[in-house]
C-alpha cells in the first residue's frame, strides 16, 4: 500500500474502521509531536468520519464538540486498530511511529 507523504497540504490516506474512516495526520499543520513534517511521531491528530461527518472514535471518549483529537499517544492509535488490522498493516496507515514506542510492540510479536 503506498503510504502518502506528509509534505505540507498532503493527508495520508484514511484508515477503514469500524463503520468509518480513521484520519491520522502528523506534520507542521497538524496537532503532532514532532509538530514537523518527516519525522518520527509519539503524537498525532486524529479524526474519525462516518457519514461524511465528525464523530467520536469508537471506543474513546469525546475531547471537544469538533470530534478531533489533538496530540493523541500514537500508541493509542495502534491499540485501538489492533482490534482490526495487524501491526504490519497499522504501521503502512498512520505517520513513521517514533523508535523507543515502537521497540515495545516488536518486542510483543
Amino acid at each position: 500500500m503506498p503510504r502518502s507523504s506528509n509534505v505540507r497540504g498532503e493527508l495520508r490516506r484514511g484508515i477503514p474502521f469500524k463503520d468509518g474512516i480513521l484520519s491520522v495526520q502528523a506534520s507542521v499543520d497538524h496537532y503532532s509531536i514532532p509538530r514537523a513534517n518527516d519525522a518520527t511521531y509519539v503524537a498525532v491528530e486524529v479524526a474519525y468520519i462516518k457519514n461524511d461527518k465528525f464523530a467520536p472514535v469508537p471506543g474513546w471518549d469525546k475531547v471537544y464538540d469538533d470530534d478531533v483529537y489533538p496530540t493523541v499517544n500514537i500508541s493509542k492509535v495502534i491499540d485501538t486498530l489492533l482490534d482490526q488490522y495487524d501491526l504490519p498493516t497499522i504501521l503502512s496507515y498512520i505517520p513513521p511511529v517514533d523508535k523507543a514506542i515502537l521497540k515495545d510492540y516488536v518486542e510483543k510479536l
